[in-house]
């Protein structure tokens, strides 16, 4: 008997795709997320973030207060934006409050590659919507 094999096909909720607003605080760009973070949404995201990190000494913060779900690949745009970052001699600092995202961040070891701040900086400049 042979076997079809088919392509893996991720079907994405549109309302899974997390909203990104970002401002500016100083010389840091603070990146509000909230909705899930996956599969989905991980590319386009990954890509924005990319932007944010291709000037030298980039400052970003990523609030993460407002985001309901993370999978893996949602871990893995963070690390690609660190490592972007550093790279760069930058720096990425975390804000999350939710016990099971630090507890996904703890378990994963990732907790102490990133700076983690309960609230994020305030004295917004300017707001925008991605």
């Amino acid at each position: 008997m042979n076997a079809k094999h088919f392509p893996e096909v991720i079907m994405c909720n549109p309302q899974s795709v997390p909203l990104v607003r970002e401002r500016l605080l100083g010389e840091a760009v603070v990146v509000e997320l909230s909705g899930e973070v996956d599969a989905c949404s991980a590319p386009r995201l990954s890509s924005y973030l990319d932007s944010l990190s291709d000037q030298s000494e980039p400052d970003v913060v990523v609030d993460l207060r407002k985001v309901t779900f993370i999978d893996c690949s949602g871990l893995s745009v963070l690390v690609r934006l660190r490592n972007r970052v550093c790279a760069r001699s930058g720096r990425v600092r975390l804000v999350c409050s939710d016990p099971r995202t630090l507890k996904t961040l703890h378990l994963t070891r990732l907790s102490g590659h990133f700076p983690i701040l309960a609230d994020p900086p305030d004295s917004s400049r300017s707001v925008d919507q991605v």
